[in-house]
Order: structure tokens, then C-alpha cells, then sequence
């Protein structure tokens, strides 16, 4: 059985990220625009949702308590959604650094000075902390 999938994806690199994340700051700074939610604001929203009622549904009204951790966080579009939604024990991780810079500047920008961001690589993961929910959008691939 043949299991080579051939040439692998520039959006699987550090370089592509890194580029494409100091980029979107370049453009924040200058347009004050935060970025592409890059798997759209509606998929983000359902999620959310989705997350929220499941939280919900098993700790009732003490869900704002609860440590989670965005996975791949990007622009830090997810922690500003959810800061918006009253959480504030929130981090966000992401192997690239740039991504990081920006999400501060995102979260920054929109009032969040309670989110915590951490370079990792979620393959190698570093993270000592622990977390009660893991987020991921769909760009893990282990």
C-alpha cells in the first residue's frame, strides 16, 4: 500500500505562518483590521455556541471558572469571543511567535488583559498547566 501523500502543504510550515501573522500585524497596526478568522466568524460562532451550551449544561453557572486553552489561537480571535462571553481564565497557545505578537495586540485592542499566551507546539507540548477544556478549530494534525 502506497502511503506517500506527496509534497506537504505550505500551511503546514513555521516559515508560511510566520509570515502571513507579521503580515495581518503590519495591516492591524496600519488599518487597525485584527485579521482573518481563518476558519470563518460563523464556524467560530457555532462552536462557541456549541461549547457554551455543553459547558453550561454540566456546571451551571460556575462555567466563567473553568481554565481554557485555545489550541492553535492565531489572532486571538477565539480568547477575544470568549472574553466577550465573561471567561477570563483563558490562554492561547501557538508555535509561531508572530501569531502571538498579533493576538496580543488583538487582545490588547479589544479590552482583554486577562488572556495568557504561550508558545507551544502542540505536537511536543511543552504546557504545564493544566486545562478543564481543550479548544482546536481542526488544524491539529498529530
Amino acid at each position: 500500500m502506497d502511503t506517500d501523500e506527496g509534497e506537504a502543504s505550505e500551511l503546514g510550515t513555521l516559515e508560511h505562518w510566520e509570515s502571513v501573522y507579521a503580515t495581518e500585524l503590519a495591516n492591524l497596526q496600519s488599518t487597525g483590521d485584527e485579521g482573518e478568522v481563518w476558519f470563518g466568524i460563523e464556524t467560530m460562532q457555532t462552536m462557541l455556541s456549541w461549547t457554551l451550551s455543553l459547558l453550561e449544561a454540566r456546571h451551571g453557572s460556575g462555567v466563567h471558572a473553568l481554565r481554557l486553552l485555545d489550541i492553535g489561537t492565531g489572532n486571538g480571535a477565539m480568547l477575544v469571543a470568549l472574553y466577550k462571553k465573561g471567561f477570563h481564565n483563558i490562554t492561547g497557545t501557538d508555535y509561531s511567535r508572530a501569531s502571538l505578537v498579533l493576538a496580543a495586540a488583538v487582545l490588547a485592542k479589544n479590552g482583554c488583559t486577562c488572556a495568557l499566551l504561550k508558545e507551544d507546539d502542540m505536537t511536543n507540548s511543552k504546557l504545564l498547566a493544566a486545562y478543564d477544556v481543550l479548544l482546536d478549530k481542526g488544524a491539529a494534525v498529530l
